[in-house]
């Protein structure tokens, strides 16, 4: 009697202790994981803007000659006529004087000149900024051909200069100077000589289509090379 008492003793502890092991087994599993703190990733600096402040324009003038009209003037330099009318307080846009002197306003922004361009071919030893033939304005007209000089780098002299072309031609720049970032316009018709403006005083073109046209410097050297179109 005491053995069978002893066995049921002993298989109430081993059943009792298998219960216990079983119960914590299933709260150790049950447990939520430990709480992932979070990586924190500091904002990085507040960039402080660089303002651009535009150059100021430089402004350039013309000289009326005969026959021109505030349209093509204003076309020259890619400015409209009204603009052109308004800025030089023209009571009568439709008005002009043979030698009257406008002031031409910086282009506006978005507009673009419309003359003709040359195929600009840089020449043998040719280094920028010297000053460079830039385009060709009426092409062939006697009367309003005008080659356009402009000047990327710093104020030069252009005294002894030459405009050449293959058919021939040479023009000599008098004793002018050239400001940095300004250009000037060699007229091939007769005319009064301006800082920015310069007359041939050919009495036909000067300058044909398919033409090439070399700047060079008061040693002979080629500073520019166009074809014009």
């Amino acid at each position: 009697m005491s053995r069978r008492w002893l066995f049921y003793l002993a298989l109430n502890v081993v059943v009792s202790a298998a219960t216990v092991l079983l119960v914590l087994y299933f709260i150790g599993r049950g447990q939520p994981p430990a709480l992932m703190r979070p990586t924190i990733t500091p904002l990085p600096a507040t960039l402080t803007p660089t303002l651009f402040v535009p150059p100021t324009p430089t402004l350039q003038s013309y000289q009326i000659r005969q026959g021109d009209t505030l349209g093509e003037v204003g076309a020259m330099f890619g400015v409209s006529a009204e603009d052109l009318a308004q800025f030089n307080r023209l009571a009568d846009p439709n008005s002009l004087d043979v030698g009257q002197v406008l002031l031409i306003p910086a282009l506006a922004a978005g507009s673009v000149p419309t003359p003709d361009t040359p195929t600009v071919t840089p020449a043998p030893g040719e280094v920028y900024p010297w000053p460079r033939i830039e385009m060709i304005y009426n092409l062939g007209d006697a009367e309003k051909e005008t080659l356009k000089v402009v000047n990327p780098g710093p104020t030069m002299q252009l005294e002894g200069w030459r405009l050449r072309g293959t058919s021939g031609r040479e023009f000599a720049f008098p004793a002018v100077e050239l400001i940095a970032g300004g250009a000037i316009l060699v007229h091939s018709a007769p005319g009064v000589n301006t800082p920015v403006d310069l007359y041939w005083g050919l009495s036909a073109a000067a300058w044909h289509h398919g033409e090439e046209v070399i700047l060079l410097d008061a040693q002979g050297l080629v500073r520019s090379a166009v074809v014009l179109p």
